[in-house]
């Protein structure tokens, strides 16, 4: 029932329990057991890949709204942008130009292996710098996930 619509989700799924190709394209009219007592079932395996929080809140932005809204969002938006750099307020692009620098201070730091302290509040100034940076520029503030490395132990 799925392969017209979900081809390579059903092509998966009939590897995954060792099915045959014509056994599961046939719709009959009682349910009953195709597979033999004992059958063996392939190797489990995701179906879908996750969906992390910073692609739902890219989604939402890029779909939320019809065309119209969406169109006249970007008109506001780099209107906001040019008031705001021609108002004397906070400036994009000075912001960006802020965040490379103090990223360059931390890059120099972590390389001249620098007290923890002393990066850290390094640190803290960048993303202080980021934060004000997604602000002015409309981008959603939410932090990104960061995954952890898992350390491997050799045998």
């Amino acid at each position: 029932m799925l392969e017209p619509y979900m081809p390579s989700t059903s092509r998966t799924i009939q590897s995954q329990v060792n099915a045959d190709p014509d056994m599961v394209r046939v719709l009959p009219e009682r349910f009953f057991c195709y597979f033999e007592v004992g059958h063996q079932i392939g190797k489990p395996s995701p179906l879908f890949r996750k969906i992390e929080v910073k692609e739902v809140e890219a989604f939402r932005k890029r779909f939320s709204g019809d065309q119209c809204s969406r169109e006249n969002s970007k008109q506001v938006q780099s209107q906001q942008t040019t008031n705001t750099t021609e108002s004397g307020g906070i400036d994009v692009e000075e912001l960006k130009k802020a965040v490379s620098n103090q990223g360059d201070v931390v890059r120099t730091l972590k390389t001249q292996k620098a007290a923890k302290a002393d990066i850290g509040a390094e640190v803290t100034k960048l993303l202080e710098l980021k934060t004000r940076l997604s602000i002015a520029i409309g981008e959603s503030t939410v932090p990104a996930k960061t995954e952890k490395k898992k350390k491997s132990i050799a045998l």
